[in-house]
């Protein structure tokens, strides 16, 4: 059965998906129920997080990310992330001090996934180097700087966002802090 995303806004009000596909406001004390988002088509949003803090409602559908001020009623972010039509937007979270937001995104194609950061002082969304491999479910914030995710069904990882990052659509050029050279597995051929 189909489960609507939703996410707690405070101890008594949720923000969800309803029946007509809106994203609404339901208080539970008073049965209120506000529309705040109405632009989304049938069964196309895949997640949603509410940002307490700031009151913003970070929604994603298919391969866009969008972030919504309900305070100003306007969208302030409106992303549209890979042109090829098999990558998504699936999972989405705020951190802990509501600052930073990691999507995940999946290759409905491949099994690879990867990871963007909206960061709300630089009103930017980067994409993270390095995490498009493997198959990533379960994101998760450990504390401010560092995303966990469970990758291929059976690895927990995990990696500080804090260091350098690709601006989406951008010419930045990424410099290795070191270089390490390992050996993938071992050679049959040379034992040593």
């Amino acid at each position: 059965e189909h489960c609507c995303p939703y996410s707690w806004t405070c101890d008594s009000t949720i923000v969800y998906l309803s029946q007509d596909y809106s994203i609404a406001e339901y208080n539970i004390y008073t049965k209120g129920i506000d529309t705040l988002v109405t632009h989304l088509k049938e069964d196309s949003i895949l997640d949603l997080d509410y940002n307490i803090k700031e009151k913003l409602i970070a929604y994603t559908i298919n391969n866009n990310l969008y972030i919504y001020d309900t305070k100003a009623k306007e969208s302030i972010v409106d992303f549209q992330g890979s042109s090829y039509g098999s990558v998504e937007f699936r999972e989405l979270k705020w951190n802990k001090d509501e600052n930073k937001l990691a999507v995940l995104s999946y290759d409905s194609t491949n099994p690879i996934s990867a990871i963007y950061l909206y960061e709300i002082d630089s009103n930017k969304v980067r994409f993270v180097p390095n995490s498009y491999s493997g198959h990533k479910t379960s994101l998760e914030w450990l504390d401010n700087d560092t995303v966990v995710y469970v990758k291929n069904e059976n690895s927990l990882m995990g990696f500080d966002i804090t260091g350098a990052f690709t601006d989406v659509g951008g010419d930045n050029e990424i410099n290795p802090r070191d270089y390490t050279l390992k050996q993938n597995y071992p050679n049959p051929f040379n034992p040593s």
